[in-house]
């Protein structure tokens, strides 16, 4: 980044060569170009100023003439500016007509491409004419009667400040706990020269920055979908029970006890039929209807269905253990109709 500004300074700021023979073709296109910017700029400005407003009654229609007027003008600067710096690189020197032209003309072309204050003054008054643009916008807001001051983010601010301080009082203990965790020489000497190099406050808030920010993409990819309108009003329940369904079967491959394998199946079911089930409910008898007995006696129902297959499917999972080696085949196939019988006798008794 601070290489990046550093070339942008010397592309605006060094004095080019400017030899009576040659023309600075480089520093006289961005001489064009800073002006057409800076034009551009003050035009914004000049409108966002109140002017007219602020005049009498006698003057504001012959005020508001003159601006409409100055800011057309510098419109037409800024194009012919941006035009000028197209002809420089192409015309001018690709079609050998710099040469051709008069002393003045060569001269005059001479100074503008290579003046570090004219660049400069054209920088002073892009800067201000933004800064007059957004500070004339922030108190046009701040006036307004539909400003809300309860719209400053004061919880994110809020969070974000005690997460700071809490990173601060800890980073030193988790840089040291760090280092103590580390399987290698080569891992510990890493991390020392990382924290050497960034500081230990730094790295431990960058990876809680960057941990808070992968956890937040879900609900960043949600918000989009619902704002394009792809999410659907059971979306929240079909989404709560692929979560569950998937921590069940990242138990299943933790080799954890089959209970939690098959209750966190049949709890994944239960989420989805419930909230299907009140969405249903909701769309048919509106918002004013009354469907708290019909959820209740539902989800008892529910709830009753979901014991009894997890019961039914833990029992042919304990039997199949009982199976002889020899009956592999018989036993898979009993398995998978099981369980397979198990979850259709569950959607279909809905």
């Amino acid at each position: 980044m601070f290489r990046l500004l550093g070339l942008a300074t010397d592309v605006l700021f060094v004095r080019g060569a400017a030899a009576p023979a040659g023309l600075p073709r480089m520093q006289l296109v961005v001489s064009f170009v800073v002006a057409a910017v800076a034009a551009v700029a003050v035009r914004s400005g000049v409108g966002a100023l109140p002017i007219s407003e602020l005049a009498g009654e006698d003057t504001e229609a012959e005020l508001a003439a003159a601006v409409a007027t100055t800011r057309r003008l510098l419109a037409w600067v800024g194009i012919v500016a941006g035009l000028s710096a197209l002809g420089v690189a192409f015309a001018l020197v690709a079609a050998g007509l710099y040469p051709r032209l008069p002393p003045v003309a060569r001269s005059l072309f001479a100074w503008f491409g290579a003046s570090t204050a004219l660049r400069w003054l054209c920088v002073v008054l892009t800067v201000a004419s933004i800064g007059t643009f957004l500070g004339v916008r922030l108190l046009r807001s701040a006036a307004s009667e539909r400003f809300r001051p309860d719209f400053l983010p004061v919880a994110s601010l809020s969070v974000g400040g005690l997460l700071v301080g809490a990173v601060w009082m800890a980073h030193p203990t988790v840089a040291r706990r760090a280092i103590g965790a580390a399987s290698s020489d080569t891992g510990r000497r890493l991390l020392r020269n990382l924290f050497e190099t960034l500081g230990t406050f730094a790295v431990v808030l960058g990876v809680v920055c960057i941990g808070l920010a992968v956890a937040v993409l879900p609900l960043l990819a949600l918000s989009i979908a619902g704002g394009l309108r792809l999410l659907g009003e059971t979306t929240g329940a079909q989404l709560a029970a692929a979560g569950t369904l998937t921590a069940a079967i990242a138990a299943a491959i933790a080799d954890l006890s089959i209970l939690f394998v098959i209750g966190g199946v049949a709890a994944s079911l239960l989420v989805w039929d419930l909230g299907e089930f009140a969405a249903t409910l909701g769309r048919e008898l509106g918002r004013q209807g009354s469907t708290r007995r019909g959820e209740l006696v539902h989800a008892g129902g529910a709830v009753l269905l979901a014991a009894a297959a997890s019961v039914v499917a833990v029992g042919t999972v304990r039997a199949v253990d009982s199976v002889p080696p020899t009956a592999t085949t018989s036993a898979v196939a009993a398995t998978v109709t099981a369980v397979a019988g198990t979850l259709l006798l569950f959607v279909l008794a809905r």
